[in-house]
């Protein structure tokens, strides 16, 4: 339903873009991501890049986790969207996995990224995505009739109307306020 929504606009906005600026990188932080991307590749000239604002926040949130100021952590991050991982995670060139098992060692890891957490460990690498969202496309964590792994991982299945409800809200306090 989002990509019925989203392409056609996306489309018109490439065709403009195809008669004002036809060499421009168009990059694309619109879900859903994949389908947004090939209806521009098929649809027009304009080149696109799909991205995620999910490596960036995630690396905020690791910062966190290890106590190291984010401005100080380079990474290089690579996947497909909502299934990318980093590859490298470092500050002034040391090497900051080991921290981020330490966090698992010593108990630490938030409610909240379980999944995350528990995917690191099967993998070897930490995946962008948020746990909510990373359990949608791993099968392991939600399942029919196991909702003791629901619990155990802290997979919120309400979050996304949660956070449609806050938006929505938002909206409604800028109107007023407007």
């Amino acid at each position: 339903m989002r990509a019925l929504r989203t392409i056609p606009v996306l489309v018109g906005m490439a065709g403009e873009m195809e008669r004002r600026c036809p060499d421009v990188l168009h990059l694309n932080y619109a879900n859903p991501m994949a389908m947004n991307c090939l209806a521009l590749a098929r649809a027009s000239r304009v080149r696109t890049v799909g991205l995620c604002h999910s490596v960036q926040g995630t690396a905020a949130e690791l910062a966190r986790d290890i106590g190291v100021p984010v401005e100080a952590i380079d990474y290089t991050a690579a996947g497909i969207n909502h299934m990318a991982f980093y590859l490298t995670l470092t500050c002034n060139g040391e090497d900051l996995y080991p921290r981020l098992r330490q966090v698992i060692a010593e108990g630490r890891v938030p409610p909240t990224n379980r999944v995350r957490y528990d995917a690191f460990e099967r993998f070897g690498y930490f995946v962008t995505e948020s746990s909510e969202h990373f359990a949608e496309y791993v099968s392991w964590y939600i399942k029919r009739g196991r909702e003791d792994l629901i619990e155990a991982f802290n997979v919120p299945l309400d979050e996304y109307p949660r956070q449609c409800e806050a938006q929505i809200a938002g909206w409604q306090d800028l109107a007023r306020d407007l």
